[in-house]
């Protein structure tokens, strides 16, 4: 008789392989078989039947199992994915590549007329407020406009995405308010905004109670 040197399973001496883990057989020694008792091979799992030896040893050798071939497929369907993940990472970088930045420009309104004090959104990411030593470098300093003491410090941001320019609230005190221009008329005022909006081509765009055009150059 033999068995399994790993698991202790008992087989007939015609078996080589253990059906459960694959490891080779060994010969059980003398004292180990005399301590068998006789016509009990079902008590120690005597395998007589099942997986053929040499099915055993291949699946050993080869390392094929359905686990395997599945593991295999996982691997497969997730290179897959992440080569295509990859290609529309790339897509989208080439398109933003593609769009031309467009500068702009706010001037301040007075009345019904400019004042004639602007400032240029010459970058995608621009912050507007009040200077102030405390708060550092600001993109678009308003600190010297008339009625600056109703802007905040970091009042506004302007950005510039996917070829439009948008604008959105840096939770100010005054808030932001966007009067758009869309159809070619001025509609009413807008509720203070609270997330970011689209700015069209002489829309109007207040800071509290200070009110600028907003204009492409």
């Amino acid at each position: 008789m033999k068995k399994c040197p790993e698991c202790g399973k008992i087989f007939t001496d015609d078996k080589n392989f253990c059906n459960l883990d694959g490891s080779e057989l060994v010969l059980i020694t003398l004292s180990e078989k005399k301590s068998l008792p006789e016509n009990h091979a079902d008590d120690f799992n005597i395998h007589s039947s099942g997986a053929a030896d040499s099915e055993v040893f291949a699946a050993k050798n080869t390392g094929y199992t359905e686990n395997s071939e599945h593991a295999e497929y996982t691997e497969h369907t997730e290179q897959s994915e992440h080569t295509a993940n990859n290609n529309s990472s790339e897509d989208k970088n080439l398109a933003a590549e593609n769009i031309q930045f467009k500068p702009a420009r706010i001037t301040l309104k007075t009345g019904n007329s400019s004042a004639g004090i602007f400032f240029d959104l010459t970058s995608d990411s621009m912050i507007a407020g009040r200077f102030e030593q405390s708060t550092g470098h600001i993109d678009i300093d308003l600190s010297k406009v008339p009625n600056a003491e109703h802007i905040s410090r970091k009042h506004a941001k302007f950005t510039f995405e996917s070829g439009k320019w948008f604008v959105s609230d840096l939770n100010s005190t005054n808030g932001v308010f966007v009067k758009s221009n869309k159809s070619g008329k001025l509609a009413e005022l807008s509720e203070k905004i609270t997330e970011q909006t689209e700015l069209n081509d002489r829309d109007e765009v207040s800071f509290g109670d200070v009110t600028f055009i907003f204009k492409w150059i």
